[in-house]
Formats: structure tokens, sequence, C-alpha cells
């Protein structure tokens, strides 16, 4: 299973068994693919084996298979965080192997994104000005959105990635690695 999929059946059978919001607190939003996989894994035994689909199904319609889910899953609740720390320092060492082409491109993103939405902005203005069709001012209006919100998401992976997502979660991965 490719990763996205791992990580969304995982997202779907903690919200089945109750603990979306839970899974959420843990991972910041989503599990890495090892964390994701053991939920994964720790769901498909307790409900006997198949598929993420059929899983699912059985823990949405069988309340007590989902209760037992829920407490396995909270069983395992350190090596679940275990886990996502691993995913992040992966994560922190295929960027030390490849640093020279990740901060070229860093560089580059932060360089250029700037001024490519303060020209987004200005070309939208200009749409509202210049064109009289209603539909098609809409259209382009949405498109050059769509655009400025994904160079500024774009900003943003690279500074979360280089800077972390919080003080929160440098807090919390140092209590977790007994530093505090």
């Amino acid at each position: 299973m490719d990763p996205i999929t791992i990580a969304g059946s995982a997202m779907a059978i903690a919200r089945a068994v109750g603990l979306s919001g839970w899974l959420v607190d843990k991972f910041d939003g989503k599990p890495g693919a090892k964390a994701a996989a053991k939920i994964i894994d720790l769901a498909t035994k307790v409900c006997g084996g198949g598929p993420p689909e059929e899983i699912l199904e059985r823990l949405q319609h069988d309340a007590e298979t989902a209760a037992e889910t829920k407490r396995e899953l909270l069983r395992w609740e350190q090596e679940l965080v275990r886990l996502q720390l691993a995913d992040l320092a992966d994560a922190r060492a295929m960027y030390g192997r490849q640093s020279a082409m990740a901060d070229r491109l860093a560089n580059r993103i932060m360089s250029w994104n700037l001024p490519a939405i303060v020209a987004l902005v200005a070309g939208n203005c200009a749409v509202v000005y210049t064109i009289d069709n209603p539909t098609i001012a809409v259209a382009l209006g949405n498109i050059i959105g769509a655009s400025i919100t994904y160079l500024w998401q774009e900003r943003q992976q690279v500074v979360g990635f280089f800077f972390g997502s919080s003080i929160g979660s440098k807090d919390k991965n140092d209590l977790l690695r007994g530093r505090v």
C-alpha cells in the first residue's frame, strides 16, 4: 500500500473507534507511515484479518470489536508515538543525505514564491477591473486564488521543515525522549 492510503486507512480506523481527536493530537494531523502501518496492523489483529476496507466495515458495524480495537490502540500509544518519532527522524536523515539539493530547492521556494504571490495578487486585481464577463472573471479568480494558496503552503512546508511545526511539538518530542 502507498503511504497516502496507509495514512488514510489509519485515520479512518481511528475515526471508526472514536479516536480521531486522539490521533490528531498525537501525530499533529496525520500519522507517519510506520505509525499508520502499526495502527492498521493492530486493527487487523483485533478484527481477525482482511484488507483495510473490510476491517473498517467491521469496526463501523460492531461496537464490541470497535471498543476492543480502541483499547488495543490506547495500549500501544507509547509505541505509536515512538514510531512517529522514527518517521520524523527518517525524514531528517533523508534530508541529511540530500541536503544540497533540498537547500537549493528551499532557497528557490523562499526567494521566488513571495514575488510570484505578489504578482498573482496584482493579476487578480487586474482581472476584476478588466474582465467584463463575470463567469470568466470568477474562473480566473479561482485559478489565481488556488495558485496563491499553493505557493503559501509550499512556503509553510519549507519553514515547518527547517524550524519545526511549533514549540509545543518540540517540547513533546523532548519529553518523549526524556530530555525534560
